[in-house]
């Protein structure tokens, strides 16, 4: 980021991006390299990344950059995500606090999850809460989960409540 002086007091964009088109409006004022504080706003209609579709994505965040480190936190909302017939959430909703390296190529962050529903092919879990932490980079992201559950189905199994906490990672190849 540059080591330059801002004041924002109301900028908006729309990116033709690989994935669809992205609105964004940034306010804020600061060095954008250490001291900057502003907020930021996304929506979209529908992204693509691959068999996936990302529907109404928005979010609306608190920006800050200290020691070259932008970082977001906010809320982010999502209509629902579908992967083929695969994989469906429906509603999910992050309380997202993530930062960024200088260069942009890794994070780290923590924040709260919530989603009324996620299908996997039959499986399925409902009024899905928790936390979850990660970090990673462009090769890897790995943290840890602790999410509860209202019914659940995996297979022959049935729940009301289901719980469960741990660690995960996922690479892109």
């Amino acid at each position: 980021l540059p080591d330059q002086r801002v004041d924002i007091a109301d900028a908006a964009i729309v990116l033709d991006t690989p994935a669809g088109p992205v609105a964004l409006g940034l306010a804020g004022r600061g060095n954008l390299s250490d001291g900057f504080r502003g907020h930021l706003a996304m929506l979209s209609r529908r992204l693509a990344f691959g068999r996936c579709a990302v529907a109404a994505p928005r979010a609306s965040v608190a920006v800050a950059v200290d020691d070259l480190r932008p970082s977001f936190r906010g809320p982010v909302a999502i209509e629902s995500v579908r992967c083929g017939n695969d994989l469906a959430v429906e509603r999910p909703l992050f309380a997202l606090d993530a930062t960024l390296a200088p260069a942009i190529d890794s994070w780290r962050g923590h924040g709260a999850v919530r989603a009324a529903r996620l299908r996997a092919g039959p499986q399925y879990l409902s009024a899905l809460e928790g936390r979850v932490t990660f970090a990673g980079d462009l090769d890897r992201t790995a943290g840890s989960v602790d999410l509860a559950t209202g019914g659940a189905a995996v297979n022959a199994f049935r729940s009301a409540t289901t719980r469960f906490a741990g660690r995960y990672r996922v690479a892109p190849r």
